[in-house]
């Protein structure tokens, strides 16, 4: 049975180890679009966790969805978006009752 080799380093080592490679090699490094596609997967998880259905990334790219309406003039006095019950608990978000796409 096949089993893989144990990693020698941490998975953040290796970022590491790759960063200072390109820095000291004068190359380019750049994770932006690893990052961005990894946040926009998460995004359409929850969404279709609250939704109740599936979400693919053109619906995704198309979303004009914001959990805050007027976010550019948010403050620390703002509202929040969601408040909390008298028990300081929020509400659960209930699949087919959110529209996020």
């Amino acid at each position: 049975m096949w089993s893989p080799e144990k990693d020698a380093v941490s998975p953040w080592q290796y970022e590491w180890n790759d960063f200072i490679t390109s820095i000291r090699n004068d190359r380019p490094h750049n994770e932006c679009k690893c990052a961005c596609y990894s946040d926009l997967t998460t995004l359409m998880g929850r969404a279709a966790c609250h939704m109740g259905q599936m979400i693919t990334w053109e619906q995704m790219m198309n979303s004009e969805f914001q959990f805050y309406e007027n976010l550019d003039t948010l403050t620390e006095n703002s509202p929040p978006p969601v408040k909390a019950d008298e028990n300081d608990q929020f509400p659960p978000p209930v699949p087919g009752q959110w529209k996020e796409v």
